[in-house]
């Protein structure tokens, strides 16, 4: 009797076929590379269709399903004496009690007594190639890259066959070869423009086998190809080469148990892999020959495929999966059959003679749920709510209310939903450990655009690696503005698409479109919007689509071809596209000069009262606060971008704009804009928005320049209070007394002497820069000399020399009536003004009157008559001629006229004047670094 090649009973042995064991733990090298990896590409890889134009929309091939199920577990196992390569693989299933996979598996292989089978013909042997030769070979193989057509070609130069694998996984493009030679990718790194697609890549390499894991970062679809003994892998937005679909038989074995045959042709190699980003285990067949891979995701109950391009891969789901290798098929069993129908009966051997394909429902069956859409709404949700009505038991109550809660959310109907999912709830709480429940509450909230709730449920346990949860997930990033986020989400759930009504389709599309857009990727956008549904859709996506079109052409600087198309969009009058589009071709002419700032203006302010509360708004807000500054309106800028904070401050933009506005806050009053205000201005702008003054040395600097603005406008005592608060909270140190000292000189102003001596006091510093010394000094010695303490401030200025130290301290002797010395330091401050052609100033011609009159109280008629000698000419010219002539000539000051001109004199602030050429000084000392106070 012949035998059946692929029992796991046969007794037949092959000295050249080798038994991989999945047992043991594979020893792999993972060799990470610096670029970051990006949402990968869907990879597929239909039969024919190999002609197709690059521009034209290529909808990809749904990916496998690889989310679900736990991590398999690979168990020891002797491997079986027949025609093939057997190995047996152990999974988790969450049915049985946890136990050692490979302690209890090995020992149940040594228990099994051999299977008694009649006398079998020997399987054909699996034709050999010469790859173990080119595994022989250690040099490293250079992989060499170009553009062809727009699809990027890696070529892999093999010198011997080489057995292959090509499929796609989560975010991966996996290429598996049956070689030790190390792939030298070097030319992923000369800055070509293949990282138009590709990202990055890892090697995971064992001692027989490498496997190259290709990371791209937009949708896309691949291929391979045979060239000689080289393979070519192609990528891009179409099949370069056509792949020969490998179909799929159900049968029995010869013991009546099931099998699945996978009719690959030169099957020639078995490989276990850990998956670095999904973290389970998948099984990789190898082979030659011209390209033949799955077309199409199958699921079983004991294993699931996996899209190839070129071999075969699978996901097991169980402990003992066996996978034998012959000639020209690979056949997918297990020691009591797979479940692909009952044991016995017609109507197992029925339905054993097909292929189960369950294909990905996942949580959210939109379709179903829908129940026909609106024409049927009403129909159906009367008969449920009458079935709720009329049944007592709570079992037949749960099924229809939550039946009903599927219908309206097929029918977007969020609100209602809400409610129904909430009765349910209280009815039995235990409902929320269903994914199914939190994916109906999910899309529920979405569609209310409760995103945070929406986050909550769409992220529970047993929906965050669904397909179909991957798309409402990333309308939700978008809603939030993750744009990067939704893209990956979007590229997730590509193959779960098809799933959806047109109507759903095309806001699926629209969405990722718009997040690859604010990606900067214009192709993967462009790839979404030639995929959106050609019938059927509403004006509201034809108009967004048509917006969108023109912001990929605006990116790529197409600007003219931009314009049409929102002026496309326009047209439509769809009131919220519209008002997106008007602000984008708004901004776009502005920039292109082709509008003046002030039409823009005018155009960004009724744009904002045409349409408010999302993200448009923020935008317009945005740039219309820009403009405001630009042309000077501080303060239009600064509301405007204030409301903007107000109302999004959850949003990124809305932080930006914060961001912005403290900027521009500070460079209002530490930069150059401060002078085009006047005080007021400055004033009154700082009050109102001061609670944007920075913290640190640069808010202290801010309210030391606002306090010289107070003090130019004599608004003493909120200068005091500010520079107060500065002294008292705020500082310390040598930063401390520097600020003092200018609160000393406002106190002063203020005619508080006792209040500036306190605090000229309080803050003294062992160590202080020698200005700083003698400032605070000069203001000591005024604060004692208005107190009447003349002779402590006498001492205070004793060691001091200086034009300024001789001014305080003739106002000091003034003050005292001690005239001699008095008029001697009027005269040292006037020094050589006498000197020259020029006139003598306001200020010198007030000291000389004072030196004059100093000396003659003092009856010093030498240092009369010297004065006479030295400014006589000057004051002749003078509008002060004849009041110092009168006095020099008075005879000791005792006529009425004298008298009366010492009063006049005496009354003139000398305080003051000091004070306000102190406040100059200290002005002029701020602006050095070096002086300038350090918090």
């Amino acid at each position: 009797m012949p035998a059946d090649k692929d029992d796991p009973s046969a007794a037949t042995v092959d000295a050249r076929k080798e038994v991989v064991e999945f047992n043991a733990p594979l020893s792999t090298k993972v060799t990470p590379q610096p670029v970051t990896p990006k949402a990968a590409s869907v990879m597929a890889t239909p039969a024919g269709n190999s002609s197709v134009k690059k521009s034209s929309p290529v909808m990809p091939v749904k990916k496998s399903d690889a989310e679900q199920v736990k991590k398999p577990q690979m168990v020891v196992k002797k491997a079986s004496q027949s025609g093939g390569k057997s190995i047996a693989m152990k999974a988790d299933v969450p049915q049985v009690a946890p136990e050692k996979p490979v302690a209890k598996s090995a020992q149940t292989m040594k228990e099994q007594p051999e299977e008694k089978s009649p006398p079998i013909e020997k399987s054909p042997p699996i034709e050999k190639t010469s790859a173990s030769a080119e595994m022989k070979n250690n040099e490293s193989l250079i992989v060499e890259a170009e553009l062809v057509a727009g699809n990027i070609q890696l070529s892999f130069p093999f010198t011997q066959d080489v057995p292959a694998a090509v499929f796609q996984r989560g975010e991966s493009l996996w290429v598996v070869f049956d070689s030790d030679r190390k792939l030298d990718m070097s030319v992923l790194g000369n800055g070509k423009t293949i990282f138009d697609r590709i990202s990055g890549y890892n090697i995971i390499s064992t001692k027989d086998t490498v496997a190259l894991l290709l990371k791209l970062n937009r949708p896309s679809l691949a291929s391979v190809s045979r060239q000689d003994t080289r393979w070519v892998l192609s990528v891009g937005d179409f099949i370069a080469t056509p792949v020969k679909p490998v179909s799929l038989d159900s049968g029995n074995r010869s013991d009546g148990h099931t099998k699945i045959t996978f009719n690959l042709k030169k099957p020639a190699r078995l490989h276990q892999f850990k998956d670095p980003q999904i973290g389970d285990q998948i099984a990789v067949v190898t082979a030659l020959g011209q390209p033949q891979g799955i077309v199409r995701v199958q699921k079983f109950v004991e294993f699931s495929t996996i899209i190839t391009a070129q071999g075969i891969a699978v996901k097991p789901l169980i402990d003992d999966l066996k996978i034998n290798l012959n000639s020209d098929n690979v056949v997918i069993t297990r020691d009591e059959g797979l479940m692909l129908s009952r044991v016995d009966g017609a109507w197992a051997n029925r339905v054993a003679q097909k292929v189960v394909d369950i294909s990905l429902s996942g949580n959210i069956d939109f379709a179903k749920w829908a129940q026909g859409g609106r024409p049927r709404f009403y129909k159906r949700r009367a008969q449920l709510e009458r079935d709720i009505a009329s049944k007592s038991e709570m079992k037949y109550t749960m099924a229809s209310r939550l039946e009903l809660a599927q219908l309206y959310v097929g029918n977007q109907l969020g609100a209602e939903a809400l409610g129904t999912l909430e009765i349910l709830k209280r009815i039995n709480p235990k409902i929320e450990n269903d994914p199914k429940y939190h994916a109906l509450r999910g899309v529920a909230n979405l569609m209310m655009y409760r995103l945070k709730a929406a986050r909550f449920d769409l992220a529970s346990q047993g929906l965050v690696r669904d397909n179909e949860t991957k798309l409402w997930i990333g309308l939700l990033e978008v809603a939030e503005g993750n744009w990067e986020q939704a893209r990956k989400s979007f590229f997730s759930g590509e193959s779960s698409m098809k799933n959806f009504p047109d109507e759903l389709k095309a806001l699926f599309r629209i969405s990722a479109a718009r997040a690859n857009i604010e990606s900067n990727d214009t192709s993967g956008a462009r790839y979404q919007l030639a995929a959106m549904p050609k019938t059927n859709l509403e004006r509201k996506y034809i108009a967004e689509a048509a917006f969108l079109n023109g912001r990929i052409l605006e990116l790529q600087s197409r600007n003219d071809e931009a314009l049409d198309y929102y002026n496309e969009a326009l047209s439509y009058g769809d009131r919220k596209v519209e008002s997106e589009t008007a602000f984008y071709k708004t901004m776009l002419e502005f920039r292109l000069s082709y509008i003046k700032s002030d039409v823009a203006l005018k155009q960004l302010e009724s744009q904002l009262i045409a349409w408010r509360g999302d993200e448009t708004e923020l935008k317009v807000m945005r740039e219309l606060a820009k403009l405001y500054v630009a042309r000077k309106r501080y303060r239009r800028g600064l509301e405007t971008m204030r409301t903007a904070v107000t109302y999004y401050r959850d949003k990124k933009i809305g932080r930006l704009i914060q961001d912005y506005m403290v900027a521009l806050f500070n460079r209002i009053f530490l930069g150059e804009k401060i002078k085009s205000l006047s005080p007021l201005q400055t004033l009154s702008l700082f009050y109102d928005f001061r609670e944007l003054t920075p913290i640190g040395r640069l808010g202290d600097e801010m309210i030391r320049r606002l306090s010289d603005t107070l003090i130019t406008v004599d608004l003493l005592d909120q200068a005091a209070e500010i520079l107060s608060h500065q002294v008292e909270k705020r500082l310390k140190g040598a930063a401390r007394a520097q600020v003092a000292t200018r609160l000393a000189m406002v106190e002063l102003l203020r005619r508080q002497p006792q209040k500036a001596l306190t605090t000229i006091r309080r803050t003294r510093q062992a160590v202080l820069p020698k200005t700083v010394v003698r400032r605070r000094a000069l203001l000591e010695a005024r604060a004692l000399a208005e107190l009447s303490r003349y002779e402590l401030a006498l001492s205070v200025l004793a060691n001091l020399k200086g034009k300024d130290v001789e001014r305080a301290r003739a106002a000091v002797l003034w003050r005292s009536k001690n005239w001699q010395n008095a008029g001697e330091a009027y005269e040292r401050f006037l020094g050589d003004a006498w000197k020259g052609d020029s006139e003598l100033t306001d200020v010198q011609r007030i000291n000389v009157l004072r030196a004059a009159i100093s000396y003659t109280l003092a009856e010093d008629m030498l240092g009369t008559r010297r004065l006479v000698t030295k400014f006589s000419t000057k004051m002749a010219k003078s509008l002060d001629a004849q009041t110092f002539k009168v006095i020099t000539t008075s005879n000791s000051g005792g006529e009425a006229e004298f008298r009366n001109i010492a009063k006049k004199i005496a009354a003139i602030d000398t305080l003051r004047s000091f004070l306000e050429e102190f406040r100059k000084a200290e002005l002029s000392l701020s602006k050095d670094p070096a002086l300038a106070p350090q918090s």
